[in-house]
């Protein structure tokens, strides 16, 4: 197997006077562009005199979160759910509360695994020269979301190292996502595989595409298991051009792995990548 919506852009319906909308926009734009230390700081800011403004509050949680803070922005998304239980943020809020515990878990359970890397293990790795990196997801799927906390979780394990932006245009993305009930490869076992931007140096050049398939042997694919998959892929993306041959990691080449999160290992070989 070879291999927003919040560490894409926030659009979100404005409500209130025109000058905490444009003082909200203001932030908006900072998020928009990545810039999650801004965006964090204006919502900050906006917060003092609108304590209540559930729009800032919302902002404010998933600049936290993108930054890696993730028991602050807990807390700054269990206080919208509080207060505003039933709207549509409150029940984002509780969504993305349980991401936040899911991130935790994940993180406490990569300690206890190998540490090192297994950059021997894999043939040749490249990277993205700058962040954010462009992402176009194909739309009209029920595993938006699934593969949009795959790119998130990547995000948050490498402590905002790599950075993600989305894109409504596929000519505009660096990474496209597309979904297929039949993968066309000639491993029939495979379910997803992506195939690379052209590497000039050690830098990507071009597009690199994944392509995750709905189902197998018959069956719709579960949410949990896309998510491994999809976890895998945007690996390979990323420019892990290889396998681990270590089934505690998420870059083992099956789907035969020990969880659906990334490893220590894992995550030491993505940052040696781009530290370099």
């Amino acid at each position: 197997m070879k291999k927003i919506y919040l560490f894409f852009a926030l659009f979100l319906a404005l409500s209130g006077p025109v000058y905490a909308a444009l003082t909200y926009n203001t932030c908006l734009n900072y998020y928009n562009r990545g810039n999650y230390a801004a965006s964090k700081n204006c919502a900050a800011k906006l917060l003092t005199a609108n304590r209540s403004n559930l729009q800032i509050m919302y902002l404010y949680a998933h600049s936290l979160l993108n930054l890696g803070e993730k028991s602050a922005a807990y807390a700054q998304f269990d206080k919208i759910r509080t207060i505003s239980p039933n709207s549509k943020l409150g029940k984002e809020s509780r969504k993305y509360m349980k991401q936040c515990q899911t991130i935790n878990t994940s993180s406490a359970a990569a300690k206890k695994q190998d540490y090192g890397n297994y950059l021997a293990d894999i043939s040749y790795n490249c990277k993205w020269s700058a962040m954010p990196i462009r992402v176009w997801i194909q739309p009209g799927t029920k595993y938006t979301d699934t593969v949009v906390n795959a790119f998130n979780e990547w995000q948050y394990v490498s402590k905002n190292k790599i950075r993600f932006i989305s894109t409504k245009s596929e000519s505009q993305g660096q990474i496209l996502v597309y979904f297929e009930e039949n993968l066309n490869t000639s491993d029939s076992s495979a379910v997803g595989y992506t195939s690379y931007a052209g590497c000039i140096g050690r830098f990507f050049v071009g597009k690199s595409r994944i392509h995750l398939q709905t189902r197998t042997r018959g069956q719709i694919v579960s949410q949990k298991n896309m998510y491994g998959v999809a976890l895998h892929e945007i690996g390979h993306a990323l420019g892990i051009m290889g396998h681990s041959k270590n089934n505690n990691d998420i870059m083992f080449p099956t789907t035969n792995i020990i969880g659906v999160h990334t490893s220590r290992r894992d995550v030491n070989t993505i940052m040696h990548i781009y530290s370099k």
